[in-house]
């Protein structure tokens, strides 16, 4: 069995790794994750990655949910962070969310949750 790469646990329900195989999602279904989140746009960059379409049909045959926010390795908008803060918010836990390596995930999330603090400020000013 090939490990996940670059996994880690960032909150108690919330991990990140890097790419993912069709064969990690029996792994992430054993290790407990309801949910998985794909960071990474199609064909990338690697020859050997999964497209989005085999890591969603390998979940829901693991009866896993899957979504899709592809980000460019170039960076992310503002939006789309907020879109990861509306998937960790409204998807069922644990989650696994993935990018190449996963630092371009984790800074999805960190800047998502920045915003949606920052915005929350504002309201309440």
């Amino acid at each position: 069995m090939t490990l996940i790469s670059g996994f880690e646990w960032i909150e108690s329900d919330l991990a990140v790794a890097g790419h993912l195989s069709v064969a990690h999602i029996a792994q992430a279904k054993r290790l407990g994750f309801a949910s998985v989140i794909c960071n990474r746009p199609d064909e990338e960059a690697d020859a050997d990655q999964a497209s989005f379409a085999d890591i969603a049909r390998a979940c829901r045959a693991e009866g896993i949910e899957a979504f899709y926010l592809p980000v460019p390795p170039a960076g992310h908008t503002d939006q789309q962070a907020l879109q990861m803060v509306a998937l960790l918010t409204s998807s069922p836990r644990p989650i696994l969310a993935y990018c190449r390596s996963g630092a371009r995930t984790r800074k999805l999330i960190a800047l998502g949750e920045h915003l949606s603090v920052s915005s929350q400020i504002k309201d309440a000013a």
